[in-house]
């Protein structure tokens, strides 16, 4: 099984723009179908995860969100109560 991958990117990013970050998501997207999530964050700059903001707190929980689901998929999960496989 091919690990799941979360990008989270600025589009406010100076150091790595925005546009190399779609095309370097567009690049896995061919190589692991299905397998890559990449949210891209309104305003955010380069590391702005660094910094606690509003906008961080939002990510968090989207990346926790992201990984309860990813956890939930695993095969040692499947026909666990309370395992279903859902975002939303």
């Amino acid at each position: 099984m091919i690990p799941w991958l979360f990008l989270v990117h600025g589009d406010r990013d100076v150091p790595v723009p925005i546009e190399e970050g779609q095309t370097f998501h567009a690049a896995l997207r061919e190589a692991v179908p299905g397998q890559v999530v990449h949210p891209e964050i309104p305003g955010a700059q380069h590391a702005f995860e660094i910094f606690p903001s509003l906008r961080t707190t939002f990510v968090i929980h989207g990346v926790e969100r992201f990984l309860a689901w990813v956890y939930s998929c695993h095969p040692m999960q499947m026909g666990q109560p309370g395992r279903e496989a859902a975002v939303g």
